[in-house]
């Protein structure tokens, strides 16, 4: 049976690309490559904390695994917004993604339950914890937080990443290569809760704030979506993906720390 691609339809849900939702890629790219860096200098000290107790040791997160830890946070820092139809997340895969997310939008607010610091990044980090239980359920997460990163890092990215139909191969492949390998590594949970608090924490810079859950809102309310205040947040945060990626990433970014420091 031929494929309806209507479904997929890049302009099926109005309103133009969001720069909002590209900032908040970029800050959750940028907060994951801090976390992934940083927890390198905390293995040490943990693993001599719990040396002979029952406690687990830690690993150091690879070069690779930093990118990807920061990768995997940059689309998790755009799902907060499936609370709304016209969001970057909802769109990922046109009205397929739309339609799938639905029932989200019927039961919350747009920046209300989903936008919960603590509350939303611990259910966030507790449901896909879940998911790694269950091969299937884990290759479906690593496909949808593929087809978040690839939309939300889309105008910062070679090509068209964010075309619904694009994106939902690329998605695919990466559900389906994680299911053949068991790829799931253990820190998805952990980049999951980063990628979500990251930018409510970003929300919180707005003038719309950030939602407590008892009501009411917190934040500084710097600046407006789409201002130049956003734009002077974004630039910032390339600065500090460039800075940490040159200095922090081992192997990976040797010839660029050789060029920059030597």
């Amino acid at each position: 049976m031929a494929t309806d691609w209507s479904l997929l339809d890049k302009d099926v849900i109005k309103g133009g690309t969001s720069v909002q939702g590209t900032t908040h890629a970029v800050s959750g790219f940028a907060g994951g490559l801090w976390v992934a860096t940083w927890s390198r200098m905390a293995v040490g000290p943990w693993n001599e904390l719990v040396s002979g107790t029952s406690l687990p040791g830690l690993h150091v997160l690879s070069d690779r695994d930093a990118l990807l830890f920061a990768a995997v946070a940059a689309g998790w820092a755009i799902a907060s917004d499936l609370d709304t139809p016209r969001s970057k997340a909802t769109r990922v895969w046109g009205r397929l993604s739309a339609t799938l997310t639905w029932p989200l939008r019927k039961v919350v607010k747009h920046r209300k339950q989903t936008h919960y610091l603590v509350l939303s990044s611990l259910a966030m980090a507790g449901l896909v914890l879940l998911a790694g239980m269950y091969p299937l359920a884990a290759a479906l997460v690593v496909a949808w937080v593929t087809g978040l990163a690839l939309t939300g890092l889309d105008d910062v990215l070679p090509g068209d990443t964010s075309h619904p139909g694009t994106n939902l191969t690329l998605s695919a492949i990466a559900g389906a290569l994680a299911y053949h390998f068991s790829w799931y590594p253990w820190w998805m949970p952990l980049a999951a809760a980063v990628g979500v608090a990251v930018h409510i924490i970003g929300d919180s810079l707005t003038t719309a704030k950030a939602p407590r859950i008892g009501g009411g809102r917190w934040g500084l309310g710097l600046f407006s979506n789409g201002t130049r205040g956003e734009s002077i947040v974004f630039v910032l945060l390339c600065g500090a993906i460039g800075y940490w990626f040159v200095y922090s990433i081992g192997a990976a970014a040797s010839p660029l720390r050789q060029l920059f420091i030597s």
